[in-house]
C-alpha cells in the first residue's frame, strides 16, 4: 500500500496505482526515459512505504533541464506488496514494478519517449527493488540500465525469510485473520497467489549469469547513517550510538554496495560507482548531519528548494546541474555516456570511486575505493 499524502507519508490509500509523467515540449526525437522508483523504509515485513506525491521526486526540472522523459509511479509496499504470507510468498510490489516498466515500453512513444532506452532509478527501497528487478528479470529487463541510489540486494536490511513469515503471521493475527490453514488466512487477507523471488546467493547467480548485464550506475551517500541520527536518535540529543551508526551507515549500505559493484566490475559488468558528499546547510537535519540518507535525491531531480523552502545557493545549484546531467548522460548512453563526462569504469584497484559534492567541488573527483571499503573487508 502506497502513502497517498502530500509529503509522502502520512495517509493511506488502496487506491495507489497510479502514475506520473513529465515530458519536455522540445523537439521530436525520441526521447530517453528515466523511471523512478521512490524510498521509503524497509522496516515492517519488507517495503513499508513510500509515494510519488512526495515533493523532492517532481520530475519536472529533470526533464526540462536534461531533456528526458521522467515518470514515476506508485506500487503497493508493505504486508499489502510484500506479505511473504508462509505457503503462498507472494512479491505483489515488484510485480506492480515489472506491470508499470511493461507499460511504459508499450505506451511511452506517445509522450515523446523511446522504447528502447529505459532507465531505471531509484534510492533506498527502490534500489533494493531495482537490484531484485536485474536478478528477476534478467531475461528481458526492459530497461537499458539502472541507477541504484543506496540500496543493493546484499544489504541484510532485507529480512530473511523467517523473519517475513513472522510479520505476516503477526499482522494477520492482528486484524483476525488466524485461520487454520495459511490458505484461509491469504483468503482472509486477499493476497494475491504470486509467485515468490528468493535468491539465496546472489554472488552465485552473477557468476551464472542470472542478472542482467545491463549497465548500473550505483553509489552510497557519506553519512547515511545521519537520516536515522535523526530519525530515532531523538530530535534534540541525537545519541544514537556511533556503533549503531557504523552498523546502519556501512553495514546496511556502503559494504553491500561495495561487494555488488565489485562483484560485478570482476564478472565483466559495466559499473560505475559514486560517493555522494554534498554537504549544505539549509538541508541539513541538524548540525553535522553532512551526505546523510536521502540528501542527493533532491538535487537529482533539482528540487532543492521545494524541499527546504530555502531559495538555493548558486554553488548548490551548479552541482544539482552536474549530477542531473550525469544521469542523464547514463540513461541516455549507459555505455558512454558518463565515459564522455570522464567517468571511469569501477575495478578496485584504480582510483575509479567518483566522489559528488566533495569540499564544494563542482563537478567530479576521483578516489580509490579502499579509503571508503577498509571496514568492508569481511562483509559478506
Amino acid at each position: 500500500m502506497a502513502q497517498e499524502s502530500a509529503d509522502g507519508y502520512n495517509a493511506m490509500s488502496g487506491d495507489c496505482l497510479k502514475m506520473n509523467i513529465w515530458s519536455p515540449n522540445s523537439g521530436y526525437n525520441p526521447k530517453a526515459v528515466m523511471v523512478w522508483i521512490y524510498g521509503g523504509g524497509l522496516s515492517f515485513s519488507g517495503f513499508e512505504r513510500g509515494s510519488i506525491n512526495n515533493p523532492a521526486y517532481i520530475g519536472a526540472n529533470l526533464a526540462a533541464n536534461e531533456d528526458v522523459i521522467v515518470v514515476s509511479f506508485n506500487f503497493r509496499t508493505n504486508i499489502f506488496g510484500f506479505s511473504n504470507a508462509p505457503g503462498t510468498a507472494t512479491n505483489n510490489g515488484l510485480r506492480d514494478v515489472r506491470l508499470a516498466i511493461e507499460w511504459i515500453r508499450d505506451n511511452i512513444a506517445a509522450f515523446g519517449g523511446d522504447a528502447s532506452r529505459i532507465t531505471l532509478f531509484g534510492q533506498s527501497q527502490g534500489a533494493y527493488l531495482i537490484s531484485y528487478y536485474a536478478f528477476a528479470f534478467y531475461q528481458d529487463p526492459i530497461a537499458h540500465a539502472f541507477i541504484q541510489q543506496s540500496g543493493s540486494a546484499w544489504s541484510p536490511i532485507t529480512q530473511s525469510t523467517s523473519e517475513k513469515a513472522s510479520s505476516w503471521k503477526n499482522a494477520s493475527a492482528a486484524v483476525g485473520c488466524d485461520q487454520t490453514t495459511y490458505l484461509q488466512v491469504v483468503e482472509c487477507m486477499r493476497s494475491q497467489n504470486l509467485s515468490t523471488l528468493v535468491f539465496a546467493n546472489y554472488t552465485q547467480r552473477i557468476l551464472e549469469h542470472k542478472v542482467s548485464d545491463n549497465p548500473v550506475l550505483m553509489g552510497n551517500n557519506d553519512n547515511e547513517a545521519g537520516f536515522y541520527v535523526f530519525r530515532y536518535g531523538g530530535q534534540e540529543n541525537f545519541n544514537l550510538s556511533q556503533a549503531a551508526q557504523d552498523y546502519i551507515g556501512y553495514g546496511l549500505y556502503v559494504c553491500p554496495g561495495a561487494v555488488e559493484a565489485a562483484t560485478r566490475a570482476n564478472a565483466g559488468y559495466p559499473v560505475y560507482r559514486y560517493e555522494y558528499m554534498g554537504d549544505w546547510p539549509n538541508l541539513e537535519l541538524y548540525a553535522g548531519s553532512r551526505a546523510y540518507h536521502t540528501a542527493e535525491t533532491s538535487l537529482v531531480f533539482g528540487t532543492m528548494e521545494e524541499l527546504s523552502g530555502d531559495p538555493n545557493v548558486e554553488l548548490k545549484v551548479t552541482v544539482s546541474r552536474y549530477m542531473q546531467h550525469a544521469w542523464a548522460s547514463f540513461s541516455k548512453d549507459p555505455h558512454r555516456g558518463l565515459e564522455e563526462l570522464g567517468w571511469p569504469l569501477y575495478n578496485q584497484s584504480g582510483d575509479t570511486l567518483i566522489r559528488l559534492g566533495h569540499a564544494k567541488e563542482t563537478s567530479a573527483s576521483y578516489v580509490s575505493p579502499a579509503a571508503f571499503d577498509e571496514v568492508c573487508e569481511n562483509f559478506e
